[in-house]
């Protein structure tokens, strides 16, 4: 799975419209923007180890 790359996919391709793929991207969009993206993920944990990005 990789979730930083479904959200960016659903914005580019409007051939998806399987309900279950679509729900899939949808949700992937929105804990996007809820929750952060994972290079602010990657980001967060990187100062808290002490490595630099």
């Amino acid at each position: 799975m990789c979730p930083g790359f479904a959200p960016h996919r659903r914005e580019e391709s409007c051939g998806i419209r399987t309900a279950p793929a679509h729900l899939y991207l949808k949700r992937a969009k929105a804990d996007q923007v809820a929750l952060g993206t994972p290079g602010d993920h990657r980001a967060i944990l990187s100062g808290l180890v002490d490595l630099s990005m």
